[in-house]
């Protein structure tokens, strides 16, 4: 692992709204780990500084791990909340192109992919119900996913750089209407032997299914610190094995 000169500051794809578009521009260069994903990583579409984002989520913990284990590597946090696995097809390509140097690409989409077909407060409150939204069958879902996931997989091999994906946790039952609870835990757990089952052999998984409690969410699908640092850590766990 290589010996770090100065601790570095995880860097944010939208820090050019906060900060100088030089300032990003130049640390750009320097960024070695690119974390893409959804509300689980991020929040960049939402125009809102780091700082006031209600929820911690991994990038910055990862980045704290590294500085700690003297690994001179420079993440970027590139989520974007509520993106499915289709946004981030494009969200990837963009970030391989912004982020020439980065090595390592961590991939996380599907929550909102199985969301699909939930009536929302905002669909209620404007007026729509049941009827209106489209509710694809699980099948067609974890297929489109897998296939958009393949595609930015494919994407980030072909430019000689590491993907690495993590998997889709369980949702806070705790808070959950009960009546949900089976039908929701029972669509992670095929979308996530459906997503290792593709890719064993070709891409390593981070399950961070299995290490995620009720006790480590803020709501019903956001981390709270001590979530987003488990995802952190098992991501660090993954990583280790390719650093020199």
């Amino acid at each position: 692992m290589a010996i770090a000169t100065k601790k570095h500051r995880i860097l944010y794809t939208v820090a050019s709204k906060y900060e100088s578009a030089e300032r990003f521009d130049k640390l750009k260069k320097g960024v070695d780990i690119v974390c893409a994903g959804d509300s689980l990583t991020g929040w960049n579409n939402h125009l809102t500084h780091p700082t006031i984002w209600p929820f911690p989520t991994y990038p910055k913990f990862l980045q704290d791990i590294l500085n700690e284990n003297d690994a001179d590597l420079h993440v970027v946090n590139a989520g974007i909340a509520g993106a499915t696995s289709n946004a981030g097809f494009f969200a990837v390509m963009s970030c391989l192109e912004k982020f020439e140097n980065a090595q390592f690409y961590l991939i996380g989409f599907g929550a909102n992919d199985l969301g699909q077909g939930v009536l929302t407060e905002f669909d209620k409150s404007i007026g729509l119900t049941k009827a209106d939204i489209y509710n694809p069958p699980l099948e067609e879902i974890t297929e489109k996913a897998i296939e958009n996931l393949d595609s930015m997989v494919d994407g980030v091999l072909t430019e000689g750089k590491k993907p690495i994906l993590i998997n889709v946790p369980n949702v806070n039952e705790e808070i959950c209407p009960p009546e949900r609870i089976q039908e929701l835990r029972a669509k992670r757990d095929h979308y996530n032997k459906q997503v290792a089952d593709y890719f064993a052999g070709r891409v390593p998984i981070v399950d961070i299914r299995s290490k995620l409690k009720d006790k480590h969410f803020d709501d019903s699908v956001h981390t709270n610190e001590k979530g987003a640092k488990i995802i952190a850590e098992a991501v660090f766990s993954e990583l280790k094995k390719y650093l020199n």
